[in-house]
């Protein structure tokens, strides 16, 4: 199911992207752009006489709302076992049965998924002093739109905004869950009660916290998939796919990138880098975990 998720994401940030870079009969010289924007403009001009009258942009807009929409029935109908995980201690479970709540369960995820990769965004762009100029680094930038047109610093505050926001919103979103996640550990149950200001406050800052750390999470995962890509890409001989898998890894170690650990011929930046994101988050996630815990939030 999660692999599910995860492609229905992708495919919805192929359309999100086009929301904020769409003309028409635009061509992209980068390949990681054209693809997507191909196939996007073909679905416009297939969908231009159901919606007669309205923009490209606007044909995108209710596309992936109505995908939106119809994954989350479409998993209401199966009976879906979905998970909303964060901080991988607090999750929301999937309201089966009730269908503006799967919906809306649907389009949090994507929410959700969107601001892993603004976060990506975000520690990509304090970890490089100079922006780069390759293929990857500008495809990432038009799927990580709108969030990439900020400055640097002024992205941290607009990431904890939204991340507060996402904390709140998922209080009311879905089902809570207090079973065992797929990381083997027990589900925090916190419900943030207004009528206490000092302890709600602070376990909408715990909360917070949980959903900014997974940003390192996203950045471990990011680099593991470059990696076996490039492996892949040796193994098969595709120069063209190793070029771009090494151009991906400079854009994600960032100022590593430039100071190689090596050892002989052997560069361990990757597994040095592996190592210091889950390390970071562990550490974060589990000391946040101890903090609620000590806190009588029922």
């Amino acid at each position: 199911m999660s692999i599910l998720i995860f492609f229905t994401n992708l495919f919805f940030l192929m359309l999100w992207m086009r929301l904020w870079k769409l003309e028409d009969h635009e061509f992209y010289f980068n390949p990681l752009l054209s693809a997507p924007a191909r196939m996007t403009d073909k679905m416009a001009e297939f969908l231009r006489p159901v919606l007669p009258g309205l923009p490209p942009r606007a044909i995108m807009a209710v596309t992936l709302l109505f995908l939106i929409i119809f994954r989350g029935v479409m998993l209401c109908s199966a009976g879906s076992n979905w998970l909303i995980v964060i901080g991988s201690n607090y999750a929301r479970e999937f309201p089966v049965g009730d269908w503006i709540g799967c919906i809306l369960f649907s389009l949090t995820d994507f929410m959700v998924f969107l601001l892993r990769l603004w976060g990506l965004a975000l520690l990509v762009a304090l970890m490089t002093p100079v922006p780069r100029r390759d293929r990857v680094t500008e495809a990432f930038r038009c799927f990580a739109l709108p969030f990439s047109l900020l400055r640097r610093f002024t992205m941290i505050p607009v990431f904890l905004l939204l991340n507060v926001l996402l904390a709140l919103h998922l209080q009311q979103t879905g089902r809570p869950f207090t079973g065992v996640l797929p990381n083997g550990v027990t589900a925090l149950s916190i419900t943030l009660n207004w009528q206490e200001p000092i302890r709600a406050a602070i376990g909408l800052s715990w909360l917070t916290g949980l959903a900014a750390a997974d940003i390192f999470l996203t950045a471990y995962g990011a680099v593991m998939a470059v990696v076996f890509t490039s492996l892949l890409a040796l193994l098969t001989q595709n120069r063209a796919l190793h070029v771009l898998s090494a151009e991906a890894l400079h854009l994600l170690l960032g100022g590593f990138s430039r100071r190689p650990l090596m050892v002989w011929v052997i560069d361990l930046t990757p597994l040095a880098y592996f190592f210091m994101m889950n390390m970071i988050y562990l550490v974060t996630t589990n000391l946040l975990r101890e903090l609620i815990l000590r806190i009588p939030w029922n």
